[in-house]
């Protein structure tokens, strides 16, 4: 099976329980290699690791951050071939559906690399006395946002709305549906091996 069990992609997998999954694969029916389940204590501990990295990665410039996107989308075009294995291994799905994911996800990084440093800008608006006084708008990243992600698209919705949290300055916990996990594992490697 082309599913790297390699420790870089456990390596952000928090799990002291001691359990194990493992999966099937729907199409050809074999056993997919095991993935470690976390307990309460371990998502309390990412947690609290996430807001410790949140706050360092919202000092880090928009620029630099979208600067990772760009590299990921190539990322995710240079290895299509090996997310689209897994997301076929994990889910059955047919060749071309498991590609429109990862295609999507890569449309969403290149949309979100351009649009971000508009959208993040501080943003003058009139004041409650126009001509008077003057705001401005500016955003801030929230902390630390959460995503359980379901198995049918484990691409997708494991990612997609992390890119956006990522480039506004937020640090993510990830919680993979156990049947799809090694699909959410390959993409944030290649979240890392970007620069995240």
């Amino acid at each position: 099976m082309p599913i790297s069990t390699s420790e870089t992609l456990l390596a952000n997998v928090l799990a002291t329980s001691g359990e194990k999954i493992t999966p099937v694969s729907p199409f050809p029916l074999e056993q997919i290699p095991a993935i470690p389940i976390s307990s309460v204590d371990d998502v309390k501990v990412a947690v609290a690791n996430a807001r410790v990295a949140a706050l360092k990665w919202s000092e880090t410039k928009v620029k630099d951050r979208v600067k990772i996107f760009d590299k990921y989308f190539d990322l995710l075009m240079d290895k299509q071939d090996l997310l689209q294995d897994v997301v076929q291994i994990e889910t059955g799905k047919a060749r071309a559906h498991a590609a429109a994911e990862i295609l999507g996800v890569a449309m969403i990084a290149s949309l979100y690399t351009k649009i971000s440093a508009a959208a993040l800008k501080p943003q003058k608006r009139p004041g409650v006395f126009p001509f008077l006084t003057k705001t401005e708008v500016v955003l801030a990243p929230k902390g630390v946002v959460g995503i359980i992600s379901p198995w049918n698209y484990p691409l997708t919705l494991s990612i997609y709305d992390a890119i956006p949290a990522l480039i506004a300055g937020n640090a993510v916990v990830l919680r993979p549906d156990l049947q799809t996990s090694w699909s959410a594992l390959n993409a944030v490697k290649l979240l890392e091996e970007a620069g995240l």
